[in-house]
């Protein structure tokens, strides 16, 4: 029979224990890479959609400032042409 001492035993469980707490930390790592890598990546989609709505709102908005532009020219077209009739209207009052 194959006598091994009291010391070799607690040394071989020392490795052993050293072994699979290493490989224990080695898989959890593991998973948790995966996990990063994949939010990552749900994260580089996201982002893409966010920078498409961002140029989409961007054309939105330098549409609604041709309108407003468009408009203010309107108004100040109209308000030439009240200023024009009041004009015509005064000189036929005097008339």
């Amino acid at each position: 029979m194959i006598d091994i001492s009291l010391d070799t035993t607690l040394k071989l469980a020392e490795i052993v224990s050293i072994l699979v707490g290493g490989t224990i930390v080695a898989y959890r790592l593991g998973r948790t890479t995966e996990r990063l890598e994949a939010a990552m990546a749900t994260q580089r989609d996201q982002i893409a959609e966010l920078q498409h709505d961002v140029k989409e709102v961007n054309k939105l908005l330098i549409a609604v400032a041709l309108q407003d532009q468009r408009l203010v020219q309107q108004d100040q077209r109209l308000n030439t042409l009240t200023s024009r009739l009041d004009a015509i209207g005064r000189r036929e009052e005097k008339n």
